[in-house]
């Protein structure tokens, strides 16, 4: 007995021993200067030359971003803030950091190729504004086996148009106001985040789409031509596709309703209608200073698209001076759209005729820049109010903290010259580095 008591008191002891050796330990701990914990292997860190951060705030000279896992930490002047230990380094000498660009407008239909394209050029947010969700399986199916997180995809579905529909493999026919409600409600169950109505769609099925929409949270955007886009913005529209879509509220009605009933008649009327009607415009008259006040005051998202339309005098084709002249009208009355007020998005379209191959949309931004922008209003327009389109801005579109790691390099300032967003040389698209040497194929 004398013995099993004598082996208790020992335990106690070797207890109490180890007791106090961590009580110890914790008071030298605590009595240390505060040391970086090891970190996690998704810290990332770029230092660069310049950094835009997409809010219309001055550049940063000397800037620096911290990325922790697929979002951004902390966005300073370099030295702002402390690198953590372990973190990998990106050295950006030279490049100017930016938002990813946002591409609102452009019928890719799914293909992988157009894809690669976008990452390849700094485009990591894609909107197709018009194609049935199938189309997608097969460029979805390339990002997961190909573990590529994007760009990232914002789809609309098919067209909503009225019978006869401009582009009847990409459409969806609606014949009433009940049937709008039904498709619109269908396609947003369907993965779309965005609906975009047709010309050949009357006001009353517009604001029935809208509606069901609205009510939903999904924006509507459209392609009007031969509809009053003020009838149609006071529908319900959120958004302008083409700046051709408003035509019809800087003519006179006879003017317009020779120009809608051509097209009625035959869709392809507006290929070389559109350049007269534009070529007529008085953008210094009533009608313009009308829609101008209008589309400031409902602030609408306008895609103006110009690349798609840029005509050159030399151009091959019928009337090019006339188109010429048409093509400079709408570029001028993007500028005034902007400098009104309104709210001007970037979407690239398709191949356009004087830009390279897959670069339709710098081309688009060097045109903004013709038309009146700043490199800096037109690189905002390209991000910031991009998302806001999207109706992401809490996650895309700025260098901001706590948004999703959309980043992009290019080299020079292109605040200096537009032109140097053209020249991407680092993609990051969900905090994940995109090898672009993989992306690049030759046309």
């Amino acid at each position: 007995m004398l013995a099993q008591s004598t082996l208790n008191m020992e335990r106690l002891a070797m207890k109490s021993l180890k007791s106090l050796a961590i009580v110890f330990c914790l008071l030298i701990l605590s009595t240390r200067p505060c040391e970086p914990r090891a970190q996690a292997p998704d810290l990332t860190v770029i230092l660069a030359d310049r950094l835009i951060d997409g809010t219309g705030h001055s550049s940063i000279v000397d800037g620096q971003i911290l990325i922790r896992g697929n979002r951004i930490e902390n966005v300073g002047k370099a030295g702002s803030f402390p690198i953590p230990r372990g973190a990998r380094k990106i050295d950006a000498k030279g490049k100017t950091l930016l938002p990813g660009f946002v591409d609102l407008h452009f019928h890719m239909e799914g293909r992988p190729q157009w894809a690669k394209q976008f990452l390849t050029n700094g485009i990591t947010s894609v909107r197709d504004p018009g194609a049935w969700m199938e189309h997608f399986e097969s460029l979805k199916k390339w990002q997961r086996e190909n573990k590529i997180p994007g760009p990232r995809l914002f789809l609309c579905g098919p067209h909503l148009d009225g019978p006869g529909p401009a582009y009847p493999e990409d459409s969806v026919v609606i014949l009433s106001p009940d049937e709008a409600r039904i498709q619109t409600r269908r396609q947003i169950e369907q993965g779309a985040t965005a609906i975009k109505v047709y010309f050949r769609l009357p006001l009353d099925c517009i604001k029935a789409v809208a509606e069901e929409a609205h009510r939903l949270k999904v924006p509507v955007t459209a392609h009007l031509e031969i509809i009053s886009p003020m009838e149609a913005i006071e529908a319900g529209l959120d958004g302008i596709e083409h700046i051709t879509s408003l035509g019809l509220a800087l003519v006179p009605a006879m003017q317009g309703e020779k120009y809608r009933q051509a097209v009625l008649k035959d869709n392809n009327a507006r290929r070389l209608g559109r350049y007269g009607m534009w070529a007529s415009i008085d953008l210094d008259g009533p009608a313009a200073r009308r829609l101008l006040q209008f589309l400031a005051a409902r602030r609408t998202f306008i895609d103006p698209t110009l690349a798609v339309f840029e005509k050159r005098p030399g151009d091959p084709g019928e009337q090019m001076e006339i188109q010429a002249r048409g093509w400079e009208n709408m570029k001028r009355f993007t500028g005034m759209i902007h400098r009104a007020g309104g709210r001007l998005v970037v979407g690239s379209h398709s191949e356009v005729p004087h830009a390279e191959f897959g670069f339709a949309y710098h081309r688009e931004l060097e045109l903004l820049v013709e038309a009146g922008l700043t490199p800096l209003e037109a690189l905002v327009a390209a991000t910031k109010v991009g998302a806001e389109f999207l109706g992401r801005c809490n996650d895309l579109g700025t260098l901001e903290a706590g948004k999703l790691a959309d980043i992009i390099a290019v080299d020079g300032n292109p605040l200096d010259n537009i032109s140097a967003a053209r020249k991407v040389s680092l993609v990051i698209v969900d905090g994940v580095v995109i090898d672009r040497n993989k992306l690049v194929q030759k046309p």
